[in-house]
């Protein structure tokens, strides 16, 4: 039996890499996942289904269930700023949302709910952010930064200033400060399309 990870990489534009990232696994072991070398355990193929809207079945590749509806993006659970209270485990899909139109380029986008105060005016508690990774980032876009702790990912939501060799500067709003990241605590800093007022 042969699992359908790698078919659904391809289908919505998701790298590998990526997958990788949302899942905390190391590149080697998502390879051996997408080469079909091995089988994912029931929990690592309910967090895959999770993320791309899928049933379990589906990703292993058992059964004639249903293909995933690519109409839905993940979203995950509450995304704050504030300086080390992060705030979002982005291995843990909450719900799927409509991929709104402006994501239909952005096979690879996802959702985060926004919480806390750090981002206002421009983001409230409870706003859904939408996510393209596919899509490139200016100073002062608003965007969500990935880094690993504790070999888990986290996000949270900033305003991107610059970078350097070492570092990444970012703003939050509220109250409006700056302070930077290491570059090697940054797995991916992606830029937000777009929100929802709930």
């Amino acid at each position: 039996m042969k699992n359908r990870i790698n078919q659904l990489c391809n289908k919505t534009g998701m790298s590998g890499s990526e997958l990788g990232r949302r899942l905390g696994l190391q590149p080697h072991t998502i390879r051996r996942y997408l080469r079909n070398e091995t089988q994912p355990k029931p929990e690592l193929a309910s967090k895959i289904a999770e993320i791309f809207g899928c049933s379990i079945e589906h990703v292993v590749g058992s059964g004639q269930d249903e293909a995933p509806n690519f109409g839905h993006i993940a979203l995950y659970g509450a995304a704050q700023g504030g300086i080390g209270a992060d705030i979002t485990d982005m291995q843990q899909v909450i719900d799927h949302v409509e991929r709104p139109s402006l994501l239909r380029s952005s096979p690879s986008a996802y959702a985060v709910i926004c919480a806390g105060e750090s981002m206002e005016p421009r983001y409230f508690a409870g706003d859904i952010l939408f996510c393209n990774p596919s899509r490139s980032y200016r100073k002062y876009d608003f965007v969500v930064v990935q880094t690993i702790q504790d070999e888990k990912l986290y996000a949270q939501v900033k305003r991107y200033i610059s970078a350097d060799d070492s570092h990444v500067t970012f703003q939050q709003l509220n109250p409006d400060s700056y302070f930077q990241i290491d570059k090697h605590n940054i797995t991916a800093v992606h830029f937000i399309a777009g929100s929802f007022t709930t």
